[in-house]
C-alpha cells in the first residue's frame, strides 16, 4: 500500500513537473515570438478598458488601432504595451484612457480577484515577470497556481490555431460595437443625487503604479503618451469622484499632457448605458476624433482648448 501510495505522489510531481516545463517553454517562445505585429499603417494606439473599446470606431479613424479591452486594468494593459512596442517601431503616438475608476481601490479586484484572474491572467502569463508574480501570489495564490493548466493549454491552443497575432487570438480587443440604449431607463430608475455617494473605497496604488510604468515605457521608447478621457454621461455614477481624480491627475501625472472629452455633446440615445456609448455615439465620437487628428490637434500648444472650442460647434 506504501509503495502504491508513493508510486501516486511520484506520478503527481512528475506531471506537476511537466507542465511547469511546458507553461516555462511555450510562454518564452510566445514572448520571443514574432506574434505583435500591427497593420504596417499603424501610427496611433489606444489602449485601456471598456470605455475606449466601446468609443473609438478605429474603422473610422486613419492610421489608428483600438487595442482596448474591455475588463482590463493597467497592470495587464502595461504587459500589452510592452510587447506593441517592441514590435512597431513605427508607432508614434499612444493614447492611454485615464478614467476615474481606473483611480478605484476597487480596480484591485481587477487584477486578482478570481473572475479577473480568470479572464486576463492566462493571456499575459508569457509576460510576466518576478516582481508582478509576487503581487499576484500575495493576494490570491491559490487563484493563480489553479491558472496554470488554463494557461498552458492557452498556449496551445494560440499555437494550434496557427494564429499571427497574439492579442488578436485571445480576447475581444479592439472596438466593441452595441446597440444598447439604456441610458434612459438608467437615470430614471437609478437617479444620480449627491446623497448616494458610495462611501471613499481609497486609491488603487497598484492600479496607479501600473500605469507610471506605462507612461515611462512610452518615454523610453521614444514614444510621445498622452493620457485620454472618453465621453461620459453627466449623470454618471463614476464622476462622483471627480475631485480626487482631478487631484491625482494634477500631482502624479502633471508632465502627462490629458485630452478630455468628457464633455463631447452626445444624445440619451447615444451612449449605451451611463459609462459606455453605442455604436451610434461611437460612430459620431470617432468621426469627430479623427477630424481633430486631420487638423494636427496634437502640434496645438494648447491641446484641450483647441478640443473644447471644437467640441461646442458640435
Amino acid at each position: 500500500m506504501r509503495k502504491l501510495i508513493s508510486k501516486f505522489f511520484l506520478f503527481l510531481i512528475a506531471i506537476t513537473l511537466l507542465i511547469a516545463a511546458l507553461l516555462y517553454f511555450s510562454n518564452r517562445i510566445i514572448n520571443d515570438g514574432n506574434y505583435f505585429s500591427l497593420k504596417s499603417n499603424s501610427k496611433y494606439v489606444v489602449f485601456g478598458h471598456s470605455h475606449p473599446a466601446y468609443a473609438f470606431n478605429d474603422s473610422l479613424i486613419e492610421n489608428f488601432v483600438n487595442y482596448a479591452q474591455q475588463g482590463e486594468c493597467y497592470f495587464y494593459t502595461y504587459f500589452k504595451v510592452k510587447k506593441i512596442l517592441e514590435n512597431n517601431k513605427r508607432i508614434e503616438t499612444v493614447f492611454i484612457d485615464f478614467s476615474n475608476n481606473q483611480i478605484d481601490k476597487r480596480m484591485d479586484d481587477w487584477i486578482w480577484s478570481d473572475r479577473f484572474l480568470d479572464e486576463n491572467c492566462p493571456d499575459y502569463m508569457p509576460f510576466l515577470g518576478f516582481e508582478d508574480l509576487k503581487i499576484l501570489i500575495r493576494n490570491n495564490w491559490r487563484g493563480l497556481l489553479e491558472l496554470q493548466n488554463i494557461s498552458l493549454r492557452s498556449n496551445v491552443s494560440f499555437f494550434y490555431g496557427n494564429e499571427m497575432n497574439y492579442f488578436k487570438s485571445k480576447n475581444a480587443i479592439g472596438y466593441l460595437y452595441s446597440d444598447r440604449q439604456k441610458a434612459d431607463s438608467l437615470i430614471k430608475t437609478i437617479p444620480v443625487q449627491k446623497s448616494n455617494i458610495k462611501a471613499d473605497t481609497g486609491i488603487s496604488e497598484i492600479n496607479i503604479h501600473y500605469l507610471e510604468k506605462i507612461l515611462d515605457l512610452c518615454t523610453a521608447n521614444k514614444v510621445k503618451v498622452y493620457l485620454i478621457r472618453t465621453p461620459i454621461h453627466s449623470r454618471s455614477g463614476e464622476l462622483l469622484n471627480e475631485d480626487k481624480f482631478q487631484q491625482i491627475l494634477s500631482s502624479r501625472f502633471k508632465t502627462i499632457e490629458f485630452l478630455d472629452f468628457k464633455r463631447f455633446p452626445l444624445a440619451d440615445a447615444e451612449f449605451g448605458d451611463l459609462e459606455h456609448l453605442n455604436y451610434k455615439g461611437a460612430e459620431k465620437f470617432s468621426l469627430f476624433f479623427n477630424l481633430l487628428m486631420k487638423e494636427n490637434v496634437l502640434a496645438q500648444s494648447e491641446k484641450q482648448k483647441f478640443i473644447d472650442k471644437e467640441m461646442v460647434k458640435e
